[in-house]
């Protein structure tokens, strides 16, 4: 499948594996025919664990968002929204910081649970934890339905906690 355009939103709802705490590696890449992904200008790495720490950042060609502290072996929902200039980063709905992405997707490979990079192939490492949901779509949310996504995954999985004060569905799950 592709992914093409200068449009990509990203929410996953995961935790980081404590007793792998010293393992690296993508959460998803999304990558282009040369099987780069946070080093391209046409793919990325919307979450990838730091190697050795409990810390979770983005990377859009080779420019990693700043680095967000997760607790082990507890649930956090990560987001990206990617447009023609901006790679917003979301933290359990809180901006987790954002970066400059001018460049358009030119994807052909989605890559869950590891890396796609070129130098160490699929599979060279892997993320260390699990999955609840994730969604990738080729296209960018708007603030208002990326609140309804996190709320409709946050009350799904029973972890509204995760929502910080003052999110429109805090206290209850989107209505249809």
């Amino acid at each position: 499948s592709t992914l093409a355009g200068t449009d990509l939103t990203f929410f996953a709802l995961v935790t980081l594996n404590a007793a792998l705490a010293a393992a690296s590696g993508a959460f998803c890449d999304i990558a282009d025919d040369t099987l780069a992904g946070s080093t391209s200008t046409t793919g990325c790495s919307p979450l990838r664990r730091n190697a050795s720490n409990t810390s979770v950042r983005s990377v859009y060609n080779s420019n990693n968002a700043p680095s967000k502290s997760v607790t082990t072996d507890v649930a956090f929902m990560y987001g990206i929204v990617k447009n023609s200039v901006d790679f917003n980063n979301y933290l359990n709905e809180g901006t987790a910081g954002n970066l400059v992405a001018t460049g358009t997707l030119a994807s052909t490979r989605f890559v869950i649970g590891s890396n796609s990079a070129a130098s160490g192939g699929f599979g060279a490492t892997f993320y260390a934890g699990d999955l609840f949901e994730v969604f990738i779509l080729s296209s960018a949310l708007t603030t208002g339905s990326r609140n309804r996504l996190a709320g409709y995954v946050a009350h799904k999985w029973g972890q509204s906690a995760l929502l910080p004060a003052g999110h429109p569905y805090k206290f209850g799950p989107p209505v249809a």
